[in-house]
């Protein structure tokens, strides 16, 4: 057998067991990792701050090409789409909130929060394709929190900014010391209950209306 033959052989040997690992789900360590490639994120604690730099990183990157690859004719469908998306539970909620708080929060105010909340969690969060807008239990906690401040005698819209500067805070310091780890503890039960609990609270307040 010639040289050549022997060289042929051995490449194609070492593709077969290459295709062979990625196959079989093996990890293959790649000549530069990237950076913050040894942290286990899933793993035990880390230091303060890891986590958040290695999102830095790794989506910095991709920042430029997540809003570019969204501009084109053939997305103009899906923009169309998505903006009566985000548009349509702005209003519906809107009105419902207007409904729950005397209409201290309505649907002038839900379109405008879902509009600059959605721009600037877009730009700054590297995560453009999450839409943000209202919600069931928003809804909820917004009625309970309305009704809370009409039993104590205390301005809602005062008492609405400052729980939202303190939700603010608290998930600045769950990103900064890695909170999302423990998500694997979590089950589905956890997702399960909590959506049972909120269908529970619509159909109770249907039926006492």
């Amino acid at each position: 057998m010639s040289e050549e033959e022997k060289l042929i052989i051995s490449k194609y040997e070492r593709k077969s067991k290459k295709n062979t690992e990625t196959s079989r789900g093996l990890f293959v360590k790649p000549k530069n990792p990237p950076y913050f490639s040894n942290v286990d994120l899933l793993g035990k604690m880390q230091k303060p701050g890891v986590g958040l730099a290695q999102d830095f990183v790794t989506r910095f990157t991709l920042y430029w090409s997540d809003i570019s690859d969204g501009v084109g004719r053939q997305q103009i469908a899906t923009i169309l789409y998505l903006f009566f998306v985000c548009i349509t539970p702005a209003i519906s909620f809107g009105g419902l909130m207007s409904d729950v708080t005397d209409s201290e929060i309505g649907t002038v105010e839900m379109l405008l929060a879902t509009n600059v909340c959605g721009v600037l969690f877009a730009l700054f969060s590297a995560q453009p394709l999450i839409i943000i807008g209202g919600t069931g239990p928003l809804l909820l906690f917004t009625q309970v929190l309305f009704n809370t401040c009409k039993k104590l005698d205390v301005e809602f819209l005062p008492t609405y900014a400052w729980t939202g500067i303190w939700t603010m805070v608290f998930t600045i310091l769950c990103s900064i010391l890695n909170a999302s780890n423990l998500i694997k503890y979590f089950t589905r039960f956890t997702d399960e209950i909590f959506s049972a609990l909120i269908s529970i609270i619509f159909i109770y307040e249907a039926v006492h209306q």
